[in-house]
């Protein structure tokens, strides 16, 4: 029997044109514009916060001495995750086509450039909505089936974690993707095998779908800086108690009153609001797209707002607006979650890390041969060390959105 080969179909002679493959959506805009701290190479990543500065001020005499507050530093620390990617090449397919300069394997830096696009859009996902790819919008089933609200951040074949808030973890592969429909068809092996039973997952209880091994480990997020336990955040960041700090919170508003009529008013009024509070320091709101549906929708009917500018990217869109009460930028991301809208700036956000998506090197190569019966296997690592450091007082959040205000 001949060693198995991924690519047999890919033969020179039968093959003139390039790979016809799925086009995916870039949705890199945070980690592609946030800061970049490339000097941390592990250990204990410190974290200093100004909770108060000099305060002391009286009329007609000077303070006491004991009067006299001082300025009060907090130092919160953070560690290093790890997000390792892989990639799997057969050694059959390298001998069929050649050297790396023939037919196939011509694209193949290019690939595994295409793979760092798609770990970096994970990044920016689990920045943005903690640990999870995707929301539930129905109950899963029996046969393996669960509807997602964000179809286009997964790839066949990943493997992937289903949980909600009762039931532990389910483990397994994503046999196919309805990208109309939502579903995801997960079964228990790459190939063959049989469907997950996924029928005690569900929407009531809050049902997602997630990246293996991100309930235990992964890089901090926006969600869980800004929020509260209460509302899907967390009560500590960087080992510090929110309560205690004023620099450790961050202004929340529940968005429960907003319509899909009224979303641009409701959005900058709270907007507005944020910035009486702190100073003008919020430069951009964002939002998904549903939500950015009706606001542009808005837009084109509300004549007491202007468009200033408009701006487009991967996986992402921008409108900076003017209104009653001032000007104000709009940022439609891809991968924001529909329930929540943030308000800060990108550049208030740091990922440190040197080395970012590093190749492992196995001896002098870049791949590590694994020998099986079916032929040799290629296998290339790469990591993304480090994790995203915001301070949650430069940041807002709009909390509890209804899905009516989702286009």
């Amino acid at each position: 029997m001949a060693a198995t080969a991924s690519y047999s179909a890919l033969l020179k002679r039968y093959t003139p044109e390039s790979l016809i493959e799925n086009e995916f959506a870039k949705m890199s805009y945070i980690y592609a514009n946030c800061e970049k701290d490339k000097s941390w190479r592990g250990g204990t990543y410190e974290v200093p916060f100004l909770e108060a500065g000099f305060s002391s001020l009286q009329y007609g005499s000077l303070a006491a001495s004991n009067d006299v507050a001082e300025m009060d530093v907090v130092m919160g620390t953070t560690t290093m995750k790890e997000l390792w990617g892989s990639i799997l090449v057969r050694e059959s397919d390298l001998y069929r086509h050649g050297d790396m300069e023939s037919s196939y394997l011509k694209i193949m830096p290019d690939k595994i450039e295409e793979f760092v696009k798609f770990a970096q859009e994970q990044v920016g996902i689990g920045f943005l909505a903690g640990a999870r790819i995707a929301r539930a919008t129905a109950n899963g089933t029996a046969g393996g089936d669960i509807t997602v609200d964000k179809p286009y951040a997964f790839r066949k074949g990943m493997k992937i974690e289903v949980i909600d808030d009762d039931t532990g973890a389910a483990t397994g592969y994503i046999r196919s993707i309805n990208i109309n429909t939502g579903v995801l068809s997960v079964f228990d092996a790459r190939t063959g095998g049989a469907a997950v039973n996924l029928s005690t997952f569900t929407t009531a209880q809050n049902a997602r779908v997630r990246v293996v091994g991100s309930g235990t480990e992964r890089f901090q997020s926006l969600r869980d800086v800004t929020l509260t336990a209460a509302l899907g955040g967390s009560d500590s960041i960087y080992g510090l108690t929110k309560s205690s700090y004023a620099v450790l919170q961050s202004l929340q508003a529940s968005g429960a009153s907003f319509t899909a009529a009224t979303i641009l008013d409701d959005l900058l009024g709270t907007y507005y609001d944020f910035n009486e509070k702190r100073g003008n320091m919020f430069k951009e709101m964002w939002v998904s797209m549903g939500v950015f549906k009706n606001i542009s929708r808005v837009l084109e009917s509300n004549r007491r707002y202007a468009t200033i500018e408009k701006k487009a990217g991967y996986g992402w869109q921008s409108v900076d607006i003017v209104g009653a009460e001032g000007q104000a930028k709009i940022v439609a991301l891809r991968e924001m979650p529909n329930d929540v809208i943030y308000v800060g700036d990108v550049k208030k956000v740091t990922f440190a890390g040197a080395e970012p998506f590093k190749r492992k090197m196995y001896g002098n190569e870049e791949f590590f041969m694994v020998r099986g019966t079916d032929g040799p296997q290629m296998i290339t690592d790469m990591a993304l060390r480090g994790d995203f450091v915001c301070k949650p007082s430069q940041w807002g959040v709009i909390h509890s959105l209804p899905a009516s205000v989702v286009a």
